[in-house]
């Protein structure tokens, strides 16, 4: 069974609460969750993101999401070489691999029924809340889970880079990497607390000790 509060775990975690520090989000509902659905499904086949190929077999690969972890992660890519690939579907970075998210997105469809099943049988008004807002990241765990599985098994790299461990398109391939033994490491590339996800990669590099502490 696919875990989708653990994949989400940074909209999903009660501690964090992060949909109700969003005020943009506080007073959404049904309809704008839907319409993100829609529309991360059509911008990524506007992007093209369909790459199968994505992922170099026995390199190292950086996976980004966002113009912070690019800077995170720029310095080592420069000394030890590999390429980036572009995990999310709102993130661009020229001359990186687009991540397939088109692909998961059809693979995600037959599971939606599954997804209605997760809230109407989910307990906490929070995570319900979460799954009305943003159903767009727990509808893709299952694509996501899936494809991961494909593509680390048929392209798997020597080393996979993160610096974010805590959205789910990081921690399905998190999830995947270490089923089939291949090395992973950690970037911080921002201020965590205590209520993150205990790490769970090879190797963690970590901006001092107050991170260290929170972790």
């Amino acid at each position: 069974m696919i875990n989708i509060f653990d994949l989400n775990y940074d909209i999903s975690n009660e501690d964090i609460r992060q949909i109700e520090k969003i005020s943009r989000l506080r007073r959404k509902g049904f309809a704008y969750g839907l319409s993100r659905i829609i529309y991360f499904l059509v911008q990524s086949l506007l992007q093209f993101r369909i790459n199968l190929f994505c992922f170099k077999r026995g390199h190292v690969n950086f996976v980004v999401g966002s113009k912070n972890q690019y800077r995170a992660m720029s310095p080592v890519q420069r000394e030890i070489g590999g390429q980036f690939v572009s995990i999310t579907p709102n993130y661009r970075l020229k001359n990186s691999k687009y991540y397939p998210t088109f692909i998961a997105f059809i693979i995600s469809l037959p599971f939606f029924p599954l997804l209605l099943y997760y809230y109407t049988f989910e307990q906490s008004k929070y995570r319900r809340k979460s799954m009305r807002v943003m159903p767009d990241r727990y509808f893709q765990a299952f694509g996501l889970t899936i494809l991961n599985k494909i593509l680390l098994r048929v392209f798997p790299p020597s080393l996979i880079v993160f610096s974010n461990d805590h959205c789910v398109w990081q921690r399905s391939l998190l999830r995947e990497a270490k089923r089939l033994g291949i090395k992973t490491a950690y970037i911080q590339h921002a201020h965590v607390s205590r209520s993150f996800p205990l790490l769970e990669f090879d190797v963690s590099f970590l901006d001092g000790d107050k991170a260290m502490a929170a972790y």
